[in-house]
């Protein structure tokens, strides 16, 4: 694999296509001048110049050189999210990112793929892109390392780093699923991390992250993760959102194991062998009830609480991505599973005894934490028994209360378009919603549909009295579940804050069970 060249080599470079580039634009004007004669109006000359190809470039590049932010938008909205194209070392937390033609951190690659090359795709988020760690010094380049030097004979091997910061499981699996008959790979190695049921972030101006995601637009800011929103409470908290303890939840693992083995059919189908790495810490039995159940079990690892707890691997204490030494690790990792279940047919890497050792220390204590279910039950009860109520009020909001609320809601009790919360279910008759509605002028004939679960259960009108105190029936279907999730959808919002864009439907001060 290709490694980054030094920033003074890379700079060179650069300035020498600009130079290039404004040398070929210059003359081709001046032939056109020489040919039209004197021009003076500069809107003219303007024109001109963009006329050039090679202007339009070099002002484009510039334009991206200056930019705050590394991303791009991306036309499907699955993926959401690529890295602005053909950057060179743009700062991205500290490490310089260069990007290839299609938007990934990694080297130029041949699409259709080419005979000769036993291609890998390293499918994943920021871990797998290399958050904070040197482009040379991630799994994929000590993987293919690691196989050219202890395969026999052709063909080459070539890593292919797909992955972008912040995909979730979603973006992932379209994104490689949807360029399988060209990308070809002989091996695809998916890896998972806890926060990937979390909602994508699309892309605002300047290649920055905005505040809302390309899969769901129309829910504008009503955006999830496995953290409260940003907007609710001071301090970010971790909500349900991985317990499986309600219908949103539930939901997200499903939508996501779909995926998952939609992808690995797919690459199966083209010729190639897939494996899917789960490092979901606690939640480790989580995964395994939902991913790993629609796979072979040749198909999945996991990465033991161990490992991802270990400071020699990890950039910091309260930062777990890999380092280099973390990045090693796992590609032995790698190694060792492709050795032992002939993942890479038909390639026959020689087994080495310290990927193999690697694999007892790493995914082995992973798949026992993973088993432990009933012990993982126990655990998972207890704590939301002791933190999950049957109401919130947002008037006088607590923390336990906030780490209810999955998305939607924000400190000042305004609903987004699309907003969902976890109560608690004592066979409560009745599901109480207050709060206030916004001026009729904007919302004249809206309304928001509330769900119990999948149940639709009532209408709010967003036209009306300000105040309103709704009462809906709960469902008998539901009396035998401990915990529910509440959910509004609004066929429309206003703008409460225009300078950010933040749109809600209503104000909620209280939602119950009672």
């Amino acid at each position: 694999m290709s490694t980054t060249a030094s920033p003074r080599r890379a700079g060179t470079s650069r300035i020498l296509v600009l130079l290039a580039s404004t040398t070929v634009a210059l003359a081709s004007a001046l032939a056109f001048l020489l040919w039209r004669g004197p021009v003076t109006d500069p809107r003219v000359l303007q024109e001109l110049a963009l006329e050039s190809a090679d202007v339009r470039a070099l002002a484009l590049r510039e334009l991206v050189e200056r930019a705050d932010g590394i991303w791009d938008s991306f036309s499907d909205p699955d993926v959401g999210r690529v890295l602005q194209r053909n950057v060179s070392d743009r700062d991205f937390r500290g490490v310089p990112v260069s990007s290839n033609e299609f938007g990934m951190r990694e080297h130029s690659f041949e699409l259709p793929k080419p005979p000769g090359i036993t291609r890998i795709a390293l499918l994943g988020d920021s871990f797998v892109f290399g958050y904070k760690v040197a482009a040379e010094d991630r799994l994929g380049v000590f993987l293919e390392r690691f196989l050219e030097e202890r395969t026999p004979g052709p063909p080459r091997v070539e890593c292919l780093h797909l992955s972008i910061s912040s995909w979730n499981i979603l973006a992932e699996c379209a994104y490689l699923r949807r360029q399988l008959h060209v990308l070809r790979p002989d091996l695809v190695v998916q890896v998972i991390v806890v926060n990937d049921l979390d909602d994508l972030q699309g892309v605002r101006g300047f290649g920055a992250m905005g505040s809302f995601s390309p899969q769901f637009r129309k829910r504008a800011n009503g955006t999830f993760t496995m953290m409260s929103p940003a907007d609710l409470w001071p301090r970010r908290v971790p909500n349900f959102l991985l317990d499986g303890l309600d219908h949103t939840s539930r939901e997200r693992y499903e939508e996501a194991a779909d995926e998952i083995e939609r992808l690995a059919s797919a690459v199966e189908e083209t010729g190639g062998s897939y494996l899917l790495v789960i490092a979901w810490d606690s939640y480790n039995p989580m995964a395994k009830k939902y991913f790993a159940a629609r796979l072979r079990d040749e198909q999945v690892a996991f990465v033991s609480r161990t490992f991802t707890a270990d400071l020699r691997f990890r950039i910091g204490p309260s930062d777990r991505h890999w380092n280099r030494a973390g990045h090693e690790r796992m590609a032995q990792l790698i190694y060792g599973l492709v050795v032992e279940r002939g993942l890479l047919s038909p390639a026959k890497p020689a087994p080495w005894d310290v990927a193999a050792r690697v694999v007892r220390e790493v995914h082995l204590p992973g798949l026992g934490e993973a088993s432990h279910v009933d012990r993982y039950k126990a655990a998972l009860l207890a704590r939301a028994e002791a933190q999950i109520a049957s109401s919130v009020d947002l008037r006088r909001l607590k923390q336990r209360a906030a780490k209810q609320v999955y998305g939607g809601i924000d400190a000042e009790g305004h609903v987004a378009p699309y907003a969902t919360l976890i109560l608690a279910n004592h066979k409560a008759p009745t599901l109480r919603v207050r709060g206030r509605r916004f001026p009729a002028g904007p919302l004249q004939g809206a309304q928001t549909r509330v769900f119990l679960d999948e149940f639709e259960v009532g209408v709010l009108a967003l036209s009306g009295p300000e105040i309103f105190d709704e009462r809906w029936e709960v469902p008998q279907d539901l009396a035998l579940r401990p915990y529910v999730s509440v959910r509004f959808e609004s066929s429309d919002y206003a703008l409460v804050d225009v300078a950010k864009g933040s749109c809600a439907a209503f104000i909620v001060e209280r939602i119950a069970l009672e």
